[in-house]
């Protein structure tokens, strides 16, 4: 990676910090990259057909402060970094009623890779 990308990188999480604090109540940050992060998301989708829990129920118990609605934004980053989440953002998308930003620093290059679907979501 050449010296001037990384903090370009920063710079774009910091931003999409920044426009979630400005413009909504309340921001969801889930980072895909950190491994007790990844850890617990993978136990939540696994959980999607397990239990009675909605998909906002869900994202509450990962952050007590959310709720579903337009005031919330969540804010996925590295979302290369799990195939499963990754495959349901159409999901989200249709059972959610917040807002939602998802980033992937490589995500062009993995998505190619087995596994991943074009989701439109």
């Amino acid at each position: 990676m050449t010296c001037w990308i990384l903090p370009l990188i920063k710079h774009w999480i910091c931003l999409t910090k920044y426009f979630g604090e400005k413009e909504y109540k309340h921001t969801l940050y889930i980072n895909l990259a950190h491994r007790t992060v990844s850890d617990k998301i993978n136990d939540f989708i696994e959980s999607f057909n397990k239990d009675d829990l909605t998909l906002a129920d869900k994202f509450k118990r990962y952050d007590s402060e959310f709720e579903d609605n337009e005031d919330n934004l969540i804010i996925i980053d590295e979302i290369q970094d799990s195939i499963k989440f990754y495959n349901n953002i159409r999901v989200f998308a249709e059972e959610l009623n917040c807002d939602m930003i998802v980033t992937g620093s490589y995500l062009g290059i993995t998505t190619m890779k087995d596994g991943f679907w074009e989701s439109a979501g």
